[in-house]
């Protein structure tokens, strides 16, 4: 993309410059602007939000009409939505006055929510797999994400062995089976990316 190019020289940038102000990897620049990689919509947003042009002004004038961005749109909604809850699951394992970890069936309660969140997740970005990876860079990407929505589970187990006390039956066995729900779910992304080549 030749106008990446010219854009990034008229602020007098050098790749590296570039990368750090669009929040991408030097080496992504440098494919972009020798054609070795198309960029997806989210990368081209980054570009020209760090170039403060439209994302129309990185195509050259006469090239084909963009591509039509509501998929990718759709997508960056689901991967915010992911990160706020993660974010939240995260604050709320992290504060020590939570009352989810009061004791032990809560903990486990909370713990299978968040297994559950993660297995709904993890659904959705296997039935999505395809569309995902042409608009992600890569479904290896997807896998990371899906992957990570495990994190708040992990604090939260570290937690509810800190308290030295078992769940009630009915709460230990909904964690049991949202964790081996999770689990298969996790597993199913990971074949996705194997077979992908990611």
């Amino acid at each position: 993309m030749l106008e990446v190019k010219r854009l990034r020289l008229a602020r007098e940038w050098n790749q590296t410059e570039l990368a750090f102000h669009a929040g991408l990897a030097p080496s992504v620049i440098s494919e972009i602007e020798n054609g070795k990689r198309d960029p997806s919509a989210r990368t081209l947003r980054k570009l020209a939000g760090a170039l403060e042009v439209d994302v129309a002004d990185l195509f050259p004038k006469g090239q084909a009409p963009l591509p039509d961005f509501e998929d990718e749109r759709r997508f960056a909604e689901a991967f915010e939505l992911l990160e706020r809850r993660l974010e939240r699951r995260t604050r709320q394992v992290e504060d020590p006055e939570d009352p989810h970890f009061r004791d032990a069936t809560a903990a486990a309660n909370w713990l299978a929510d968040v297994e559950e969140e993660a297995d709904e997740i993890l659904q959705w970005l296997a039935a999505h797999s395809e569309a995902l990876v042409g608009t992600w860079d890569d479904l290896a990407e997807v896998t990371a994400i899906g992957l990570t929505a495990d994190n708040p589970a992990w604090h939260g187990r570290r937690r509810l062995s800190e308290m030295n006390a078992r769940p009630d039956e009915l709460a230990a066995r909904r964690l049991e089976k949202a964790t081996a729900a999770a689990e298969e779910s996790r597993e199913r992304l990971r074949e996705l990316a194997r077979a992908s080549g990611g």
